[in-house]
């Protein structure tokens, strides 16, 4: 309607937020929730944990792809009440996110991630951010992956052995947060504090094993690119990508559209992989940005219902709960 606000035209749009760190959702959930600007959407923000990390139980089968994460979470957005959502997802969520918008697109309506790794197309000339991006992730590829390699071929020697070692955890984990950060940020005290809490919870829930399947059940971080330009994973519904320059795979508008339907496209050079932690209030931009454009509002809907058992928080505690077919060598 004319002279009809933007908070008021979109309600409270469903919004799942995919994979990140685990403090992340106190930065940007009160405040999608409940924004200053009049003119700025309003999101009832659902984040669920994977299957493995923090708050989720273990993957209930060997076997278990992030495809199956996509949709479980399909069905738990119904579940809640809402038939049409959006994601926003990065790290191992981006592919969670892709599954969603290739294949539940009758209910997935719309995508961002902070995440999307993608091959340039051959023969082009570089800009000069170009070549900075696929310089930062050469470098990645070619210096700092033997963590990964470590965890998609022996996730239970690595996961044992940091279980109950939170010391041995704030290394694993540590040393890959300041790895994947803006430099700058690397000293202050919130990334401390952001390393510290993630350190934590992966240590008092039990996740630092499980969490390390995805690895082991999911393509090569050298995979990447041929994955993403299936066919059949190509994004359908409109997506927006914000390449933050500090990222492990940053990429290119040029390379991401090729993934699919690319609608929205921002660079940001001031945070890396964990963008809503590092920068929070440009992640939120992005997203608001990105609705006002390709948001088809929703006539009615309704906050649902808040379980009548309340919440129940999941621990993945590794004594005598090893799962044989999680065994090294043990998947068939």
């Amino acid at each position: 309607m004319p002279g009809q606000t933007a908070q008021r035209q979109f309600r409270f749009l469903p919004f799942m937020a995919g994979l990140d760190p685990f403090g992340s959702l106190a930065k940007y959930g009160g405040p999608l929730s409940n924004p200053t600007d009049a003119n700025d959407p309003a999101f009832h923000v659902v984040a669920p944990s994977m299957p493995g990390f923090c708050w989720s139980s273990w993957p209930p089968r060997s076997g278990w792809k992030l495809q199956d994460n996509a949709r479980v979470f399909d069905k738990l957005m119904k579940g809640l009440g809402y038939n049409e959502y959006m994601v926003q997802c990065g790290d191992w969520g981006h592919f969670v996110g892709r599954e969603l918008g290739s294949k539940y697109t009758d209910s997935c309506k719309l995508v961002h991630c902070n995440f999307a790794p993608s091959p340039m197309p051959d023969g082009v000339e570089y800009t000069d951010r170009e070549m900075r991006v696929a310089g930062r992730k050469q470098d990645w590829l070619q210096n700092h992956i033997g963590y990964a390699v470590a965890m998609r071929t022996r996730p239970h020697t690595i996961g044992i052995a940091l279980h109950d070692n939170p010391m041995g955890i704030l290394m694993w984990v540590g040393e890959k947060y300041n790895e994947v950060a803006n430099p700058e940020n690397q000293a202050k005290p919130f990334w401390t504090k952001a390393i510290l809490t993630t350190v934590s919870l992966y240590f008092f829930t039990g996740c630092i094993l499980p969490s390390m399947l995805p690895y082991y059940e999911s393509p090569s971080h050298e995979d990447f690119n041929r994955f993403v330009m299936q066919e059949e994973n190509r994004i359908r519904v409109p997506f927006g990508y914000t390449s933050f320059l500090f990222d492990t795979e940053p990429a290119s508008r040029r390379a991401v559209e090729r993934t699919g339907n690319l609608v929205f496209y921002r660079e940001r050079d001031n945070a890396g992989h964990f963008a809503a932690l590092e920068h929070p209030d440009g992640l939120m931009q992005d997203v608001r940005d990105l609705v006002k454009q390709s948001w088809k509002p929703v006539a009615n809907i309704t906050t649902p219902a808040p379980p009548a058992t309340g919440l129940r928080l999941s621990s993945n505690r590794v004594n005598n709960q090893i799962r044989p077919e999680y065994r090294s060598g043990g998947l068939e």
